[in-house]
């Protein structure tokens, strides 16, 4: 998939708003998603997925199904036990669990929406409805859905093959938590719990596979996050060389990370279109997508936090229990990371984090905006309103008090984090004066006089992006998960320039960032460099796009073969120009010397003298092409201040943002017009978290929040205007300076809205360690303080 970027030609491009072309595109209607593809011949893939959360599979019946005319093929787990090699698990550190898992379900289902065939027919419709046919002997046991009971030894085993329910259990301790706490002047305790959640991009998951027989050749069109890692998958699950199969990503309607795990139906798409010698499509409907696609979130905390009388915070312990679902191959990653993110900006020395991770019969966690920095964000930021609030403190003098300071980065955590950049105090100071937070106390007072009830929050978050190989302690256990990511730069003969990266963008506009870090290299508009990704047959291999990397990891390889490109081009002019190498400059597309001011050479007739060979330098080959890999020494931390603004009807527990501020740090921004798309969509989706969004289980273990009229999506309603500033400490692990900015947004909001609404409810002293606050909650929450109020 490829996009040209067009823009007015600037002077310096990085660091300018320049608009990108995507956004026009997709409002056109002129986007080509998977379900828009269509091929000759084409089948359409249905799924019958199990209608109980936990059973053993007696007897699948496909005879039924295989009688009719429309019925092309259908398979059940049996069918592809030995054919189909299992998942390789990318989140397995030391200690986890080993877990043999097949894209169909073969002795037993464990979750609601499990697949146990695969019906292919000659529409979408016959294939949906043949599907129903499949008939099932469950032999159906009792589901487990809490992860607390789950850890008990009494508990039904979720996978037979485990002696218990815990997949993974870690302790990571740093000083001595123990004696911190004990010493404490205040001990601060709560149990904070994060519901399950769903990234609910627009586009729900499709798949279009063909197989072609005389090449023995595999195409599959997926809306994925990063198409190397499917088809490495790919090859790795069905036994046929990389070399032989293609992954396209075209167009991808938000991903959000849930397009980052790799499914099932990927892997059976292409299985049944290598038997069959067809080519066979896979689209989710919605309520499909929400039962099959990784869920998010879902742990509990129990916390302590010791700290002096002035409120400097000594030590902290926090059993987390993770609810898994019935595992996938990333369940654990998020996890990882919620363990190595809670330190967020403090300066603490003494912790004791114990992880317990339990599978459960629920849809497998993964990956989603925020990767498990949601959940620490959430907690910790809880935390420190907890202490400020029990020893009457200022909540932003509190957070200014433990700050690790300016002049200590880069910053070692007592966790093995290393901060390479940061002024935090300076962006809680603007974030302040932004949202005129010391004048806030008497508006909220001549708020209450005239009957209305206004609350202020405030979070504070450290973002880690642009993860590369060269992993932290936390993030270690990945298989495939993190890497590089590779970059080709090309100048055509016709001195325009093709850009190609193993990155696979979703609506972030990473095509118009990645061409202006390209184009300011060579001196040209942005409109003159196209930029391609989303093919494995074109592209280096590349990582994906996740987890904030794609500006900090591709800015970088981009410009690093720009460069490459860059000299041997003025190698080229120098030869031709009869210069040194050092007397050439290049400027707005145009090679010089000030020695000779009438010589001169377009990029262009440098290029066709790359291409045409006639008069190079010696030794030095024709083309105008370099490619480049780039893996950071660590990552790159970004940082905010979120401090909305609420007000709260006490009767109907109806949460109204009033207004919501911002104060980001992400390094060098490349386009500040893409990094405010990014904060604002961010933004919405916590708002969404701290407010809206639940998936509920009954508890028979069905999924009852199956469709958007259960689970609530935030409107343009439920979003305020968002007023943001930016301050910029560039990081030194990138030639750019640059940090992501990606997921930041998203994190920081579930904290900073439960802040305000506390505040605005500090009269009843009303404590929230819950999300979400939905209208009955809170009301419920109200209720049970004024009782207590008044006993």
């Amino acid at each position: 998939m490829s996009q040209i970027i067009l823009a007015q030609k600037k002077a310096k491009l990085v660091g300018a708003s320049v608009r990108s072309v995507s956004a026009p595109r997709v409002l056109r209607g002129a986007t080509s998603y998977v379900d828009d593809l269509h091929k000759p011949s084409m089948l359409y893939l249905s799924f019958a997925r199990s209608t109980v959360p936990h059973a053993d599979i007696r007897a699948v019946d496909l005879s039924n199904v295989l009688s009719r005319t429309n019925v092309a093929g259908a398979i059940s787990g049996k069918d592809i036990q030995d054919k189909i090699s299992p998942f390789p698990i990318f989140a397995a550190p030391e200690g986890s669990k080993p877990f043999n898992e097949f894209p169909i379900a073969i002795n037993k289902v464990r979750y609601y929406g499990e697949i146990f065939a695969a019906v292919l027919s000659s529409s979408r419709a016959s294939a949906e409805d043949n599907a129903e046919l499949v008939d099932i002997d469950y032999a159906s046991r009792e589901p487990v859905l809490d992860p607390e009971q789950a850890l008990e030894d009494s508990s039904s085993l979720v996978i037979d093959e485990w002696k218990n329910n815990e997949a993974y259990t870690t302790r990571l301790t740093a000083g001595d938590a123990d004696s911190a706490i004990q010493s404490a002047d205040h001990v601060s305790k709560g149990r904070y719990t994060i519901q399950r959640q769903y990234g609910a991009a627009m586009e729900p998951r499709g798949v279009l596979a063909d197989y072609d027989y005389a090449s023995n050749s595999l195409m599959l069109y997926s809306a994925t996050q990063w198409p190397h890692v499917v088809r490495t998958v790919l090859s790795e699950m069905l036994g046929l060389g990389e070399h032989r199969i293609r992954v396209i990503a075209p167009d991808v309607g938000g991903g959000f990370g849930n397009k980052q795990d790799v499914y099932a139906e990927e892997v059976l798409a292409s299985y049944l279109s290598m038997k069959v010698r067809r080519p066979v499509k896979w689209t989710a409907s919605r309520s499909e997508d929400m039962l099959s696609t990784v869920h998010a979130r879902d742990q509990i905390h129990y916390v302590e936090v010791g700290s002096k009388r002035d409120g400097t915070i000594l030590g902290i312990r926090d059993k987390i229990i993770s609810d898994l679902g019935a595992f996938h191959i990333m369940s654990l990653g998020p996890q990882l990371v919620t363990i190595g993110t809670l330190q967020g900006p403090y300066k603490i020395s003494n912790w004791d984090i114990e992880l317990h991770c339990a599978v459960t019969n629920k849809t497998p966690v993964g990956a989603y905006r925020g990767f498990g920095a949601s959940e620490s964000n959430f907690v910790m930021e809880r935390s420190v309103d907890s202490i400020a609030r029990d020893l009457k403190l200022d909540r932003a003098k509190l957070r200014l008090k433990n700050f690790i300071p300016s002049d200590e980065f880069p910053y070692e955590n007592a966790l093995g984090s290393v901060y390479d950049s940061g002024d935090y105090a300076h962006c809680l100071n603007m974030g302040i004066r932004l949202s005129k937070y010391d004048e806030f106390k008497l508006r909220k007072e001549q708020a209450r006089k005239d009957g209305r009830l206004l609350g202020l929050g405030l979070s504070f978050v450290v973002e880690t992006t642009g993860v590369g190989a060269s992993r932290q302690m936390a993030l270690d256990g990945f298989r495939v998960y993190a890497g590089y990511d590779s970059a080709t730069v090309r100048i055509n003969r016709s001195g325009d320039i093709t850009v190609i990266t193993g990155l696979s963008p979703h609506g972030q506009g990473l095509e118009t960032t990645l061409a202006q870090v390209c184009a300011d290299e060579f001196g040209v508009g942005v409109s003159s460099v196209r930029v391609e990704w989303g093919d494995t047959q074109s592209a280096a291999y590349g990582f994906g796009t996740w987890g904030s990397r794609s500006a900090v990891i591709g800015s970088a390889a981009v410009r690093m073969s720009a460069l490459k490109v860059r000299e041997k081009a003025t190698q080229i002019a120098a030869h031709v120009l009869h210069l040194a190498p050092n007397q050439i400059e290049l400027q707005n597309s145009e090679f010089f010397s000030h020695r000779s001011p009438g010589k001169t050479l377009s990029l262009r007739e440098v290029a066709e003298n790359a291409y045409n060979a006639s008069d190079l330098p010696p030794g030095l080959e024709p083309g105008l092409e370099a490619t480049s890999f780039y893996d950071p020494p660590r990552p790159a931390y970004s940082y905010a201040v979120h401090i909305p603004i609420v007000e709260v009807d006490p009767a109907s527990g109806i949460v109204k943002l009033v207004s919501y501020y911002v104060v980001h740090d992400c390094g060098t921004v490349i386009n500040p017009m893409i990094v405010e798309g990014q904060l604002h969509g961010g933004i919405a989706q916590g708002i969404a978290g701290a407010l809206l969004e639940q998936l509920k289980y009954d508890e028979g273990g069905q999924l009852i929040s199956a469709s958007f009229l259960d689970y609530l999506l935030p409107t343009a309603g439920d979003v305020p205007d968002i007023t943001s500033e930016y301050t910029e400490t560039p990081s030194d692990i990138n030639p750019l300076g640059v940090k992501g900015t990606g997921e930041g947004g998203a994190i920081a909001p579930p904290a900073a809205v439960t802040s305000a609404i506390e505040d605005a409810l500090s009269h009843l002293e009303v404590e929230i360690r819950d999300t979400p606050i939905s209208p009955e909650n809170l009301v419920k929450l109200i209720g049970e303080r004024s009782r207590k109020g008044k006993s």
